[in-house]
């Protein structure tokens, strides 16, 4: 068994946008850091550079029915993550829909969870859509605030490390 902390990215594809450049940026970084890191897809695209010790996990096959984005992640990481050896030690789920799949994930496998949205929140529609990802947060029952971090050039020092250790949120 290893020591490495175990880092799942889980975002619905790796194409061009800020999103993916972010989760990129963040599995390279902590690959150097010695974590074990892999990314999860659900669809095609790979547009930016990646560390080879980063594991690709493409869940890209189709279902026979309903074969949208969310139910193919849900159905495939819920496939994945049955088995105990799949299992990471912590989930970083990027955009909202994502969070939508991951957070009842994490929550039936016991898997520690940071779910990160990735909006303009000058964007039409952002409140709607924050509006939806509190209400299911509050049906859970969870002690946990969902939002979106602006300003993060404000912010002189991020501690990704100590974030990822932390045993409690």
């Amino acid at each position: 068994p290893s020591d490495k902390i175990k880092v799942d990215f889980v975002i619905s594809n790796l194409g061009g946008d800020g999103a993916q450049r972010v989760v990129c940026t963040l599995a390279n970084y902590l690959c150097e850091k010695n974590y074990s890191v892999r990314i999860i897809t659900f669809r095609n695209g790979d547009k930016y550079p990646l560390n080879d010790k980063i594991e690709r996990i493409r869940l890209h096959d189709k279902l026979i029915a309903f074969d949208g984005n969310l139910t193919r992640a849900a159905w495939h990481l819920f496939g994945f993550y049955r088995r105990k050896q799949n299992r990471p030690d912590v989930i970083s789920s990027h955009i909202h829909t994502m969070g939508l799949i991951t957070i009842p994930v994490s929550l039936y496998f016991g898997i520690k969870l940071v779910v990160s949205e990735h909006s303009n929140i000058c964007q039409q529609g952002f409140d709607q859509k924050m509006d939806v990802m509190d209400y299911e947060v509050e049906q859970l029952n969870l002690n946990i605030r969902v939002g979106n971090l602006t300003n993060l050039q404000k912010i002189p020092y991020l501690n990704i490390d100590r974030l990822l250790i932390e045993k409690e949120y």
